[in-house]
């Protein structure tokens, strides 16, 4: 309590709790069912909210149980957010590739064309040049 008279959580009572009440073998347990023993990481407890017509059913499973039902969830869940990212990344990938080869095969058929037509006016532009050149140079008698 603070000298307001109000409760000030910092955070201690929940630590000094956890590690107090928490047994030492069930994290050593879990640990090694589920880690490589140099590479252990602690659990995390957390509190979730149940919806009321599952309670029966989580209640009638034990510690292991629930941990494990809720990991598997957890996991499966995950699992389908990765394949959903993998998907939606590949079938940016397809309309990518999909984009491209409409403008590669549109696109240099029109850039060939716009070439042959810039050439065609260039070449007879200067045809037209060579002929008023010597239309010129016969008039004046050379």
């Amino acid at each position: 309590m603070s000298a307001s008279g109000k409760y000030e959580n910092t955070g201690n009572e929940f630590e000094n709790y956890e590690e107090n009440n928490f047994q030492k073998s069930d994290l050593d347990q879990y640990a090694d069912k589920y880690n490589e023993p140099e590479k252990r990481i602690r659990p995390k407890k957390f509190v979730i909210e149940i919806s009321p017509e599952n309670i029966s059913y989580i209640e009638n499973m034990n510690h292991d149980e629930r941990n494990l039902f809720i990991n598997e969830i957890l996991t499966g869940y995950l699992e389908n957010e990765n394949n959903i990212y993998k998907g939606k990344k590949e079938s940016g990938l397809i309309k990518n590739i999909v984009v491209g080869f409409l403008i590669v095969m549109l696109g240099l058929p029109l850039i060939m064309m716009i070439i042959n037509m810039s050439l065609s006016v260039t070449l007879n532009g200067y045809s037209e040049m060579q002929g008023n050149f010597e239309r010129l140079y016969r008039s004046r008698g050379r």
